[in-house]
């Protein structure tokens, strides 16, 4: 509010405390069915003649009106910042949702503020108006300290820019180098395995050949496609003992 009021107080008849009487407009007959209006987030002296009574709902909203004096300064704080020039808040939507912001103990969205207008559809052109946010007090203020943020913000990844780059490089050759090295462990693994499998194999042939030689039989020899010089570079066993004779 202005001038030391209590908050709410720029909304007209909204700053009246909880006590039920004419000044407050959530405590009469109509509880909360009522459109107060305001010009560019200030008081319209004129609130408390533009009440509009329905008598559909019935409610006592005391025991949430710190809500409502909430809302009320929040929807203020909106109005002042985009230089609203009229807002007519509706007391009906308002009270629905202090009701639930008080029983769920959830905050107010921006867009749940503006449904509690009956003319939403005019201020949110408003809102969405490019540099609208701007418009009202400190303004200038806000508008250049987000140049300057923006400012700082390009001269910062412009001196760190190459440093990301070089040290993506370094990440990318550090992953490449692991990766390198556990495919050789495992190929490692792989021949170990596979030389374990083949001096099984050759020591069960040794162990059973006198037996095969005693009967009719067949050895079918194939020549291994790796040179000589290879296999005992990478330590391939001998052949067996006798494995050549017929």
């Amino acid at each position: 509010g202005e001038g030391g009021n209590r908050s709410g107080s720029v909304w007209g008849s909204f700053g009246a405390n909880q006590n039920d009487s004419p000044n407050n407009p959530m405590s009469n007959s109509n509880n909360g069915n009522n459109n107060f209006s305001s010009n560019n987030g200030n008081n319209n002296s004129n609130n408390n003649n533009k009440v509009s009574n329905n008598n559909n709902s019935n409610s006592n909203v005391s025991a949430w009106w710190p809500v409502v004096e909430q809302l009320l300064s929040k929807l203020e704080v909106i109005c002042k910042q985009y230089l609203v020039p009229i807002a007519i808040v509706d007391g009906r939507n308002l009270s629905a949702l202090s009701r639930s912001i008080a029983l769920d103990h959830q905050p107010a969205k921006m867009d749940d503020l503006l449904l509690c207008l009956s003319n939403v559809q005019e201020v949110a052109q408003l809102l969405k108006q490019p540099g609208r946010q701007f418009m009202g007090p400190e303004g200038q203020d806000k508008a250049a300290t987000l140049i300057q943020s923006f400012w700082r913000g390009m001269q910062a990844r412009r001196r760190f820019g190459p440093r990301g780059r070089a040290s993506r490089v370094i990440q990318e050759s550090w992953r490449n180098n692991r990766l390198r090295m556990q495919l050789q462990e495992r190929l490692k693994e792989a021949r170990v395995e596979r030389d374990s499998r083949f001096l099984e194999l050759q020591n069960l042939l040794a162990f059973q050949w006198p037996l095969l030689r005693q009967n009719p039989h067949v050895i079918v020899h194939v020549p291994s496609t790796v040179p000589n010089s290879l296999n005992s570079e990478n330590g391939s066993p001998p052949p067996p003992p006798g494995a050549g004779g017929g």
